[in-house]
């Protein structure tokens, strides 16, 4: 009897606790600031916190957005790295809650980019119409979203403006497609396109960038509803003073970012919103 109640309370931790360990152990991340340098920067910062924490955090890549939330949601991780588009879509169904923004470096800032090769005599978007056009995904807020609003205010049918609509599936492909002549225009997040820039010496020099939408409030880290409170004050605990630790800024500056900040005003983001409702019909 002893044995099979020893047995009994063996399963019972098994079976109970792991999920629990699991989430608090997982960091995702779906947007990518870096194009593809970004898997190399982020697993930086999650064994920064790793440190920090005296745990074993992995990152989980997840660049669809619906996925990403619901992994948030299902207790598969408990700390997401979401852009602001997918946040807002996704904030009420999958109980989305913010923990901390970044503050980007002087001279960045999150909007979108509306680019072409430079020999090509564009000056604007509506320059644009009936040409071949790189999107990065459906729901990219600066990637798709933002340029089919543009599209609406200069009353065109956003199904009709472009000759040939490509999916990149990412803002770095994106800019690709238009340096490599496999699309006339593009979009892309304003991080991705300058991060790219300036590694890459062809951009600057064969790309040009045609428009700039409005400043929009920037990319967050967010946690589930069920995550705990102890270890939601934990993560922000260390986000927002990365930058008084020499190590933690120097993961920052990788990042391109100054620091992590406070969410003062969260309806900042219903601006977002806005954009993504007078849009709604062209969300998957």
């Amino acid at each position: 009897m002893k044995l099979r109640k020893k047995l009994i309370l063996i399963l019972f931790i098994v079976f109970n606790f792991p999920l629990e360990l699991k989430a608090q152990q997982k960091i995702l991340y779906q947007i990518f600031l870096h194009g593809e340098d970004s898997i190399a920067i982020y697993s930086e910062l999650t064994r920064y916190i790793s440190q920090k924490t005296k745990k074993n955090y992995i990152s989980v890549f997840e660049e669809n957005s619906k996925s990403a939330a619901q992994k948030i949601f299902n207790k598969e991780t408990s700390l997401g790295f979401l852009c602001s588009g997918p946040y807002v879509i996704y904030r009420k169904d999958f109980y989305l809650e913010p923990l901390v923004t970044i503050k980007p470096i002087q001279d960045r800032s999150y909007r979108s980019y509306i680019f072409v090769r430079k020999e090509k005599p564009y000056k604007d978007l509506k320059d644009l119409k009936g040409k071949s056009f790189s999107y990065a995904y459906l729901e990219s807020f600066t990637g798709r979203l933002i340029p089919i609003s543009m599209i609406k205010d200069l009353k065109e049918d956003p199904q009709k403006f472009f000759s040939e609509i490509t999916y990149s599936k990412n803002h770095h492909q994106s800019i690709i497609n238009v340096l490599e002549g496999k699309a006339e225009g593009g979009a892309a997040m304003s991080f991705v396109y300058e991060h790219i820039s300036d590694i890459n010496p062809e951009i600057k020099t064969k790309l040009k960038v045609i428009e700039k939408s409005k400043i929009y409030s920037p990319p967050l880290f967010v946690t589930s509803k069920y995550t705990s409170q102890k270890v939601k004050r934990k993560l922000k605990d260390i986000l927002l003073n990365m930058h008084k630790d020499p190590k933690g800024k120097e993961v920052l500056k990788k990042m391109e970012i100054e620091k992590f900040v406070e969410i003062k005003d969260i309806k900042a983001y219903d601006e977002i919103e806005s954009v993504i409702n007078s849009v709604k019909e062209f969300l998957p």
